[in-house]
């Protein structure tokens, strides 16, 4: 399953940004939504460097 986030490699976090109100509404938490990309990274070392 992919999920795009954006392409901002820089993305609003402030409480009223929209990605902590989409990582809230999915009941998570930001250390949760990291922890899954980091995992990911890890996994999927088959990235050009």
């Amino acid at each position: 399953e992919f999920y795009f986030l954006e392409i901002n490699t820089v993305p609003g976090m402030t409480k009223n940004s929209i990605v902590p109100k989409q990582i809230k509404a999915l009941n998570m938490s930001v250390g949760e939504v990291y922890g899954k990309l980091i995992d990911d990274a890890i996994k999927n070392k088959n990235y050009s460097k």
